[in-house]
């Protein structure tokens, strides 16, 4: 017998809300001709003006992709730590360095953000 239970419309009322805030997300996403910094006349400043607009989301996309990797990567070590086959030394090691790398990410983007801003 199947265990799982279905809620077809919980699903796809879940699938409209992500898709409205996915679709609002994307309106706010600069166009090709307009610049979240303003336009300019000047190509180079141009090409400063979208460099930070594709740092912004470029990084914030890879700051996601690895937070989330790092809790899967966590939740991994927890179950071995369980299985005795990871100390709690590691757990906790791995915890550590991958919160300061964590942090050292968001400074990243933050101080390059900053040097790109007008």
């Amino acid at each position: 017998m199947n265990n799982i239970i279905h809620f077809p419309l919980l699903n796809r009322c879940f699938a409209v809300f992500f898709l409205a805030m996915g679709a609002k997300a994307h309106a706010k996403i600069p166009q090709n001709q307009d610049p979240s910094q303003g336009q300019s006349d000047n190509i180079l400043t141009m090409v400063l003006y979208f460099a930070y607009d594709i740092l912004l989301i470029g990084g914030s996309i890879f700051i996601a992709f690895c937070a989330i990797y790092f809790m899967g990567h966590m939740w991994d070590m927890y179950k071995k730590t369980r299985e005795k086959q990871a100390t709690k030394q590691d757990l906790l090691s791995d915890g550590v360095i991958g919160a300061v790398l964590l942090l050292f990410s968001i400074w990243g983007l933050n101080f390059g953000l900053g040097v790109l801003e007008k």
